[in-house]
C-alpha cells in the first residue's frame, strides 16, 4: 500500500512533465481524435490509404458539429495567400469571420490559446494534432488543480474530480465545452495568485486568469455561459469569504497586478466584441438561435442518464431509440440527488464553515424548478435563465453535483444513526431510480442483467463510501470506483486518428485541390448530397456557397429570395443542402439548424459558382451548361458555364 502511495505521489508531482511528453508524442505522431473518418460513409467509400480509418475506436458521426463544421473551418483557415486572418473566403463561399470556428492568429487569440501558434510553426497535420489534444490535456490538469482546492488539498480527490469532469460522457460527447475548464482555471489562478509570495508567480497567475476569463466570455453561447457563469459567481463569493484575511494582507504590488489584469480583460473583451460586431448583429436577429428563449420545463430525467452513459461509447443509442444521440443524452456521473441531500444536511449542521455548499444550494434551487416545473416568464428573464434552455441547464446541475461530491469527500462530518439509515435508503433509491428511469426512457438499450447489477452494486458501494461510511479506506475505494467508471465511460468515446489522410487521400480531394491551385477564386457547390459533403469541400480549401452558415449569408439569400418569402427558413445558423429543380426556387426547413434549397436552374448563375460536386448526371440546360471534368467512385465534378 505504501509503495502504491509513493507511486501515486510521484506521478502526481510529475503530472505536468508526463502531460507534456504525451502531448509531444501525439503531436509528432500526427494523432488526433476527430471523427473525420466519417467522411468515408459519404465520399468515395473505402478509397484511400491505411490512415482512412481510426487507429483505435470508431468515428462518431453524431459529432458533426466537429468534423463537418469546426474541423473544416480550421483547415480552411490554412489555405490562401493570407491564411489565419480575420476573414476566410472558403466558408460560405464569401467573407466569413475566422475566429468563430476557424483559426485567426492575432494577439488576442494567442492570449486566449497559446497553442494556436502551432499553426504558424508546424505543418498542417501536426498543428491540428497539437490543438486537438492540448484542449483535453489543459482541461484535465486544470480540473485536477480545481478539485485539489475544492477537495481540501487531497490528491486522490483532485484526480477523481478531473476524471468525473473530463472523462464524463457530457464533456467528451459534447466536444469539450470551454466554459467548464475556463471557469475552473479562473478559480485556480485566483487562488494561487493569493497564495504566492513571489511577484513573478503572481504575474503568471494573473496572466492565466486573463486567458481563462477570455476563453469563458468569448464563445457567445449563453445557453451554457449564463448558468456556468452563476456557478463561477458562487465560487468567487466563496473564495472571497474563505480568504478574506489573506486578501486584506495583499501588498500594493498585488493590487496593481490585479488591476492590470482587469484592465486587460476589459480592453481585450471590448475590442473582441467590436471586432465581431458583424457576427453579433447578424446572429442576434436570426430565428435560430438568436430569438430562441426558454422558460424551462421537465427535463430532470437526464440527470440520471449517467447510468446508461457508461455504455454510450460501445452501443449506439440511436439504434435503440429514433432520434436519440449520445451527445444530447450525455451526463455527469453525479449520484443525483445524493450530493444535494448530503450537502444540504452538512450545510445546516455548520453554515459558517460550509459557505460553498450554501451558495451552490441557493443557486441549485431555482435551477431545479427551471428543469422540473419551469419558471414564470418574468422570473426566468430576471434570472437570465431564459437565455439558457432546460436541455443545457440540466448539465450545469450535474456539474454542481460533481463539486458537491469532491467538496464533501474532502471534509469530515458526523452522521447519527438515523441520518445514516435515511441516507442508506436514499443511496439505494437513487441508484435504483437511475436504472429505472433509463429502462423506462430507453427500454431496449441496456439488456444485460449482469452488467446492470454490477453497475448498481458499484454505485451503491461508491455512494456509501462517499456520503455515509466514515472509514477512510472505504472513502478511498469509493473515489477509485468513480475513477474507474469515469475511465470506462470516456476513454473509448473519441477515436484515435493519424493525420488528415481521411480527407486529403481521397481522389476527389486531390482533384479539388488541383483545380483550386489553378483557379483559387473559383466558387463551389454540392448538389443533391448530404450537408456533410460541403464540409469536405471546405476542408479541401474550396469556397463553397452552401457550406454551413454559422451566420446567414444574407447577400446570397436575398439574391435568391428578393421578396423575403423564405426568410424564416434561411435566417438562422444552418446546414444547407442544394437540389436543382425546374420549378421556381423554394426553401424548406428540415430541422432547426438544417435547410433544403430547391434551386431553380435559372438561379444557379446568381450563386456565381464555377464548379459543382454531385452524384447526379447533370445535362446541359438553356440557362447553363455543365461540363463533366471528373467522375470516380460516385463523385462527379462539373464545370459550370453560363
Amino acid at each position: 500500500m505504501q509503495d502504491m502511495d509513493k507511486t501515486g505521489s510521484y506521478l502526481y508531482h510529475m503530472r505536468y512533465i508526463i502531460a507534456l511528453v504525451l502531448l509531444l508524442f501525439l503531436t509528432i505522431g500526427r494523432f488526433h481524435g476527430d471523427s473525420m473518418a466519417a467522411y468515408d460513409y459519404y465520399i468515395q467509400p473505402g478509397i484511400g490509404n491505411e490512415n482512412l480509418y481510426p487507429v483505435m475506436g470508431e468515428a462518431r458521426i453524431v459529432r458533426s458539429d466537429e468534423w463537418v463544421v469546426s474541423t473544416p473551418a480550421k483547415l480552411a483557415s490554412s489555405f490562401g495567400e493570407t491564411p489565419f486572418t480575420k476573414y476566410n473566403e472558403i466558408q460560405r463561399g464569401t467573407n466569413t469571420l475566422n475566429i468563430l470556428n476557424g483559426v485567426e492568429i492575432n494577439a488576442f487569440s494567442v492570449i486566449r490559446n497559446p497553442f494556436i501558434l502551432g499553426w504558424l510553426i508546424l505543418d498542417r497535420e501536426r498543428a491540428f494534432s497539437l490543438n486537438w489534444y492540448a484542449t483535453i490535456f489543459v482541461a484535465f490538469l486544470v480540473s485536477m488543480e480545481f478539485f485539489y482546492i475544492i477537495g481540501n488539498r487531497s490528491r486522490l480527490i483532485a484526480v477523481t474530480g478531473a476524471c468525473l469532469t473530463v472523462f464524463s460522457s457530457f464533456y467528451l460527447w459534447w466536444g469539450f465545452p470551454t466554459m467548464i475548464w475556463s471557469l475552473e482555471a479562473c478559480i485556480v489562478c485566483a487562488y494561487y495568485l493569493l497564495h504566492q509570495e513571489k511577484l513573478l508567480y503572481k504575474v503568471f497567475f494573473a496572466a492565466g486568469f486573463v486567458s481563462a476569463f477570455l476563453n469563458f466570455a468569448t464563445p457567445l453561447y449563453p445557453a451554457w455561459q449564463v448558468p456556468f457563469g452563476f456557478v463561477a459567481l458562487m465560487l468567487v463569493i466563496w473564495m472571497i469569504h474563505e480568504h478574506w484575511d489573506l486578501i486584506r494582507q495583499q501588498k500594493k504590488s498585488t493590487w496593481l497586478i490585479v488591476s492590470g489584469a482587469v484592465a486587460v480583460i476589459v480592453i481585450l473583451t471590448g475590442l473582441y466584441f467590436l471586432d465581431i460586431s458583424e457576427y453579433v448583429k447578424a446572429i442576434s436577429t436570426t430565428v435560430y438561435p438568436g430569438k430562441r428563449s426558454d422558460f424551462g420545463g421537465y427535463f430532470l430525467n437526464k440527470l440520471f442518464y449517467y447510468f446508461q452513459a457508461i455504455d454510450y461509447a460501445y452501443k449506439d443509442l440511436g439504434l435503440y431509440s429514433v432520434g436519440a444521440t449520445a451527445s444530447e443524452k450525455s451526463a455527469f456521473l453525479s449520484f443525483f440527488p445524493l450530493p444535494t441531500i448530503v450537502g444540504a444536511l452538512v450545510w445546516f449542521r455548520n453554515k459558517k464553515e460550509n459557505w460553498l455548499l450554501g451558495l451552490l444550494l441557493l443557486l441549485e434551487i431555482p435551477m431545479l424548478f427551471y428543469v422540473t416545473t419551469g419558471l414564470p416568464g418574468i422570473v426566468a428573464k430576471v434570472l437570465l435563465f431564459s437565455l439558457s434552455t432546460r436541455i443545457r441547464m440540466i448539465d450545469v446541475i450535474g456539474f454542481i453535483q460533481v463539486i458537491f461530491i469532491c467538496y464533501l469527500a474532502g471534509r469530515e462530518y458526523q452522521l447519527n444513526r438515523m441520518e445514516k439509515g435515511i441516507l442508506t435508503f436514499a443511496t439505494v433509491l437513487s441508484c435504483v431510480a437511475a436504472l429505472f428511469i433509463c429502462k423506462m426512457d430507453y427500454p431496449d438499450y441496456m439488456i444485460s442483467r449482469k452488467f446492470m447489477l454490477l453497475v448498481v452494486c458499484l454505485l451503491m458501494l461508491a455512494g456509501a463510501g462517499l456520503f455515509i461510511v466514515e472509514k477512510k479506506a472505504l472513502k478511498r475505494l469509493a473515489l477509485c470506483i468513480c475513477i474507474v467508471i469515469s475511465l470506462r465511460t470516456g476513454w473509448m468515446i473519441r477515436p484515435v486518428m493519424k493525420g488528415l489522410d481521411a480527407i486529403y487521400e481521397k481522389p476527389v480531394a486531390k482533384e479539388v485541390m488541383q483545380i483550386m491551385s489553378e483557379e483559387p477564386d473559383a466558387r463551389w457547390m454540392t448538389e443533391n448530397m448530404e450537408f456533410v459533403c460541403s464540409g469536405f469541400l471546405v476542408a479541401c480549401g474550396a469556397p463553397t456557397v452552401n457550406s454551413v452558415n454559422t451566420y446567414p449569408n444574407m447577400e446570397l439569400w436575398t439574391e435568391l429570395d428578393p421578396d423575403g418569402e423564405y426568410e424564416e427558413v434561411y435566417n438562422r445558423y444552418a446546414h444547407v443542402v442544394m437540389n436543382f429543380t425546374e420549378e421556381d426556387t423554394s426553401m424548406e426547413l428540415i430541422a432547426a439548424d438544417s435547410i433544403l434549397v430547391n434551386l431553380s436552374y435559372e438561379d444557379i448563375e446568381k450563386t456565381d459558382v464555377s464548379y459543382i460536386l454531385t452524384r447526379d448526371e447533370l445535362v446541359n440546360r438553356e440557362e447553363c451548361s455543365f461540363e463533366k471534368i471528373y467522375d470516380e467512385a460516385g463523385c462527379k465534378i462539373y464545370h459550370v458555364e453560363y
